[in-house]
């Protein structure tokens, strides 16, 4: 599953990574080129925040992983 996602702060990119480490599946953002852990705080704010980068969830059950992150996901 592939979704837009936007960090708006620090805080919001430290609570989205809480979020997704709470879920056993692999999961990557990437903006361009450049492709991270997005289970890496660091990794994260490496991408950056203010814009919207690429969710890729390496799962075929996503729906409660979807739901946990509705907030950040971009329109």
């Amino acid at each position: 599953m592939i979704l837009e996602v936007m960090l708006n702060s620090e805080k919001d990119a430290v609570d989205f990574v809480s979020k997704i480490t709470a879920f056993p599946e692999h999961v990557d953002l990437s903006y361009g080129h450049y492709s991270v852990d997005a289970k890496s705080i660091l990794g994260v704010l490496g991408i950056g925040v203010g814009k919207k980068v690429r969710l890729s969830v390496y799962s075929d059950d996503t729906k409660t992983l979807e739901e946990s992150i509705r907030g950040y996901i971009a329109s």
